[in-house]
């Protein structure tokens, strides 16, 4: 409202702002009349520390108040700070003076660092927009920085009364003697053991009732557990593969469990617990598919979609003992999955085997087992991943260098950007030889091929340019020889003269 009653006369001659011509406050504003103009006070960016926008805030508007009241208003409007936009504060006021005087002096604060925001910004510095995401117990996330940074994490409490969650993920743990890993990597993700951290801090090790608290974190079941904002997760779009899932699943299968009930479990849970967004669901679902209601009173009624309303509203048409009833039923596209039958032909829609056709064998909740029509092998998908389908895939529709782009050779990064040469390809498996010299076997999943944009060039001892091709000598070590195969800023692989394939080194 007061932003409403400041801006209510922009745009307006002086004649429009005399008594007989004003404007009563129940009249509709044009929207153009209420965006800033030249006359209007400006908005100013200064730089801060980042984490204290919100004290530098408030302490300049205590400055402000305190002009006010004593009749030395020097101009300034407003200063805030966006949630989100770390380091940064803004002031509206009517000149840079102005501006600089109300962060002058100010802890934190960078007031001779300002810039001038464009008056088409101003608009978009200040609106809101609304997002209403919603956690539930058992949604997938991941975590956006950090050494954890794109980790795939499970929800486990949404903290009331505040914008956290407590997340479980599996930790990254170095447990050599310094605890620090070499520049650029990361530790592998694997459950917390309490005899290596024994063995290296057992001063740092505790027990409290079935959990495990060691340095500072919390361990559960091997799970790292963590009270994390919402604003540092990634909580759309998160789409886990069943690689993955598999990979979270081993410590709720335990030492003795059954690992596919765990991973059935999980890939269940989480499809009950995805995120509710308006019109999104991260299900691919067409009219014509058997689903399942999976939450609310009509949970485990199996039905064929008929039509998707534009809402997003998935029209079905339930079995009842058998039978189809004639009325349709409305559900959220988040309450339904898809429903197989043992001996269904489907078709692998995304994922690591996309394009593959096979029979399904086997339904556990959320996972399929399919026996494929090419490689004759059993592969387990997400339902959510695959369609009813007629068509049979051909070999190259399923091959491991079709699908993923990579030949042997090819350049590929690893995490933490590491890079790694292709040595060897086969449908679920590559062999990589790292920018260390040591050979690797990976799932296609962990790789990322190199760019064609990428810089594939570096300079030898003498700082010659090297380039892909050149023959090449060690000046040290086994003083080897060869034909670079790919070259970049820190690293050159070889292909020896006289050398099987297997000989190449870094």
């Amino acid at each position: 409202a007061q932003l409403r009653e400041r801006y209510s006369g922009y745009g307006r001659t002086g004649r429009g702002r005399g008594a007989g011509n004003a404007v009563q406050t129940g009249d509709w504003i044009p929207q153009r009349l209420l965006i800033p103009g030249i006359s209007d006070p400006h908005l100013w960016m200064a730089k801060c520390v980042p984490g204290k926008e919100r004290d530098i805030a408030f302490a300049a508007a205590r400055r402000v108040f305190q002009w006010a009241g004593a009749g030395k208003f020097a101009g300034v409007h407003s200063v805030f700070s966006r949630d989100g936009l770390n380091g940064y504060i803004y002031v509206e006021a009517r000149s840079l003076a102005d501006a600089q005087a109300a962060l002058e002096g100010i802890p934190g604060a960078f007031s001779f660092q300002m810039t001038l925001v464009p008056i088409d910004d101003m608009v978009d510095v200040v609106r809101i927009r609304k997002t209403e995401t919603r956690l539930n117990p058992g949604a997938w996330v991941r975590i956006r920085r950090g050494n954890y940074a794109g980790d795939l994490a499970q929800v486990m409490a949404v903290i009331e009364a505040s914008e956290s969650v407590e997340v479980r993920m599996l930790p990254r743990i170095d447990y050599t003697a310094e605890g620090r890993s070499a520049k650029g990597t990361r530790p592998a993700q694997r459950l917390f053991s309490a005899d290596e951290a024994q063995r290296i801090d057992p001063r740092g090790l505790s027990y409290r009732q079935n959990e495990m608290i060691w340095r500072g974190d919390r361990f559960v079941g091997g799970y790292l557990h963590k009270d994390v904002r919402i604003a540092s997760l990634q909580t759309a779009d998160v789409s886990p593969t069943l690689d993955e899932i598999a990979r979270f699943a081993a410590g709720d299968a335990g030492e003795n469990g059954d690992e596919q009930a765990a991973i059935a479990a999980l890939a269940s849970q989480a499809a009950a617990a995805s995120i509710r967004a308006p019109k999104t669901s991260g299900v691919d679902l067409q009219p014509g598919e058997i689903v399942e209601v999976i939450e609310g009173d009509l949970a485990g009624v199996v039905g064929t979609i008929r039509s998707i309303d534009v809402d997003g509203t998935i029209r079905v048409a339930p079995e009842l003992g058998g039978l189809k009833r004639g009325a349709l039923m409305g559900f959220p596209a988040s309450q339904l999955r898809k429903r197989f039958r043992t001996g269904d032909h489907v078709q692998v829609q995304s994922g690591r085997h996309r394009g593959a056709t096979g029979m399904v064998l086997s339904v556990a909740d959320s996972v399929v087992t399919l026996y494929t029509d090419v490689a004759k092998e059993e592969i387990r998908v997400l339902a959510k991943d695959i369609r009813i389908s007629t068509e049979v895939s051909s070999a190259a529709a399923e091959g491991a260098n079709t699908r993923i782009g990579l030949d042997v050779h090819d350049l590929v990064f690893l995490d933490g950007n590491r890079t790694a040469l292709v040595m060897t390809s086969s449908r679920d498996t590559l062999t990589v030889l790292d920018d260390r010299g040591e050979s690797r076997k990976l799932p296609p999943s962990a790789v990322r091929p190199a760019r064609a944009t990428f810089e594939r060039s570096g300079v030898d001892f003498n700082g010659n340019a090297i380039k892909r091709g050149d023959h090449v000598r060690e000046v040290s070590g086994q003083t080897r020889s060869g034909s670079v195969l790919q070259v970049t800023r820190y690293v050159t692989f070889v292909m020896p003269r006289d050398g099987a394939p297997e000989a190449v080194f870094a």
